[in-house]
C-alpha cells in the first residue's frame, strides 16, 4: 500500500463507516488503483492512487494530483450561510499548473467536509 492510499484509507475510514462513500473495488484506471468512491445524486467522485475523477455539475474531469497547483477551500463565511445543512452544495475550485481553465467540484457539505481535506493534504504533500 503506497503513501497516498494509506492517507485516503486512514482519513476516510470514519466517512465510510458513516455511509459517506465506499472503498472502491473497480478495476484500475489511467490514474491507478481506485481507492474511494462517493456518489451523491448526480455527483460521483473517485479518489485513486495518482489522481481523482469527478463526474457531476458543472463539468466532468479527471486530474492527476501532481497537476494540481492549488485547491481553493470554501471561505468560512460561506459555511456559516449553510447553517449546518449537510445536503447544501459547496463549490471547491481546483487550479491546475500552467492551465488557465479552472475546475470546480460541487459537493454536498457532508462529502466536502470529509473529502476536500484529504485532497488538499495529498496535493500539498506532493507540491
Amino acid at each position: 500500500m503506497d503513501r497516498i492510499e494509506r492517507w485516503i484509507k486512514r482519513s476516510l475510514a470514519s466517512a465510510v463507516a458513516a455511509g459517506i462513500g465506499e472503498w472502491s473495488d473497480s478495476p484500475e484506471s489511467a490514474l491507478g488503483k481506485r481507492i474511494y468512491q462517493v456518489t451523491d445524486g448526480p455527483m460521483t467522485l473517485v479518489l485513486s492512487q495518482m489522481g481523482f475523477t469527478y463526474e457531476g455539475p458543472p463539468q466532468h474531469f479527471e486530474c492527476r494530483y501532481d497537476e494540481v497547483d492549488a485547491i481553493k477551500l470554501t471561505p468560512l463565511l460561506d459555511f456559516m450561510r449553510l447553517r449546518g445543512d449537510l445536503s447544501k452544495i459547496v463549490t471547491t475550485r481546483i487550479i491546475l499548473r500552467g492551465v488557465p481553465e479552472r475546475l470546480d467540484l460541487q459537493l454536498p457539505l457532508r462529502v466536502y467536509s470529509q473529502v476536500v481535506t484529504v485532497l488538499s493534504r495529498i496535493v500539498n504533500e506532493l507540491a
